[in-house]
């Protein structure tokens, strides 16, 4: 890892630890703020979720082209500032007992403002793309290594999504309770803060610059651009059908280990511990075996069929045997998925950047941004109401598992067959 590259890995890990927090303490969250019928918290938790990456998908082109405007370190110490706000909102939101007994519309004031300070931390969140295309930067300017920069940010991605996924439960347990989990993203971005106004060099900005929102918006005309590059176009595809897919598991997992396993409290968090284990073993060991030895295009394609199997594992798995038995088979399918996860997400950007000249880097590198976030919110949306829809037809809850599987066959499939007669 390039020590350069240190605001990057910091406000990625932050970003990422930050929206993958809310998976794990939901339950206690609802239960918290009085939510009792059972659809509504399966909605609500799918809801929650979904705003920061809608809010991010509004957010993320203008803020974008404000910093070719001002400078990315302006845009990302501003954007930081507002993620550090809407954590002291979501703390205010848990700790004042008014705002959860409160409410209007069948609600407490403490989910409104939750939800809030959610649209509110996904605005702040928009810098992803600014981040990225300041380490897109970085890395040219500095002739920094790809294949060692991308998959390092890729890196501390996955570790700031392991670290709120395992650290949820253990708060929630503890007599800190979720809250303080709260007050532990709220110290990191801190530090992220300082990082920002330390470490963030100021960058040569672009002239003649000129903002419309409506331009920034418009993902199709933005996807059009990239019409004479069907490479492009074909990993970006994949890369929506991947965030669509990824964020619903991570959505619904929860929900499905409490409600079939029975697992919750600090026997979550000792699978959280099993699973981040696993992740780097697969990042570390496994998934850097399978791309020298076989290269990157075949790691690519293979990535697909890892992702597609491990979805369909955890459809099968719980039909049979004991819990416990269910349970290990469970880790093996996770396993499996988390390989097809690592294994696209070190060669996204690698794909992307080594297929274009430079000076259009940036303009890719932030349509993607803008379509995984895109994604990440319908995953998210839609997980809450299929979640809901399953209840109500009282079918076991791994259906949403094979509802996952059949979109990413029948997506995945077209994407093939369309790109298969371009290239």
């Amino acid at each position: 890892m390039s020590i350069k590259l240190l605001p990057v890995y910091l406000l990625h890990f932050i970003n990422f630890f930050n929206l993958m927090l809310w998976g794990p303490i939901m339950e206690p969250i609802l239960a918290q703020q009085n939510v009792s019928d059972p659809r509504l918290k399966l909605i609500l938790n799918g809801l929650i979720i979904a705003v920061y990456p809608l809010a991010q998908f509004f957010a993320i082109h203008p803020l974008n082209s404000l910093s070719d405007l001002i400078g990315k370190k302006k845009v990302l110490f501003i954007t930081q500032a507002g993620t550090v706000l809407s954590i002291m909102l979501s703390i205010l939101a848990l700790s004042v007992p008014v705002l959860r007994n409160y409410g209007v519309a069948g609600m407490s004031y403490g989910i409104w403002l939750i939800i809030f300070s959610r649209v509110f931390d996904g605005i702040s969140g928009g810098n992803a793309m600014v981040t990225n295309n300041y380490a897109n930067d970085i890395i040219n300017t500095e002739n920094l290594d790809k294949t060692k920069a991308f998959p390092s940010i890729e890196l501390s991605m996955i570790a700031g999504s392991l670290s709120g996924v395992f650290l949820g439960p253990i708060f929630g347990q503890s007599r800190f309770g979720t809250v303080g989990a709260l007050y532990l993203i709220l110290v990191i971005s801190i530090v992220g803060l300082y990082v920002i106004y330390s470490k963030v060099t100021n960058l040569k900005v672009k002239e003649n610059i000129k903002l419309s929102i409506a331009d920034d918006l418009n993902l199709i005309a933005q996807i059009k651009k990239t019409n004479k590059y069907p490479v492009v176009q074909q990993t970006l595809i994949y890369r929506a059908v991947f965030q669509f897919l990824f964020m619903s598991f991570i959505t619904s997992i929860f929900i499905f280990l409490k409600t079939h396993l029975g697992i919750e409290g600090s026997e979550l968090s000792t699978v959280m511990f099993i699973v981040a284990t696993i992740t780097v073993i697969a990042i570390t060991i496994v998934v850097p075996n399978i791309i020298g030895k076989k290269g990157v295009e075949f790691a690519f394609a293979q990535s697909k069929s890892f992702l597609l199997s491990g979805l369909l594992l955890f459809f099968i798995i719980p039909f049979f045997g004991s819990e416990f038995g269910v349970g290990l088979a469970l880790l093996l399918a996770y396993f499996v998925l988390v390989i097809g996860v690592a294994l696209a997400l070190s060669l996204f950007k690698q794909f992307l950047t080594d297929t274009l000249e430079v000076e259009k880097q940036g303009q890719v590198i932030a349509l993607e941004e803008q379509v995984i976030i895109f994604s990440a919110f319908l995953g998210a949306t839609t997980t809450g109401l299929v979640s809901a829809l399953i209840k109500s037809f009282e079918l076991p809850a791994q259906f949403l598992f094979f509802y996952f599987f059949v979109l990413g066959i029948i997506y995945l499939g077209i994407n093939h067959l369309t790109f298969r007669k371009k290239l």
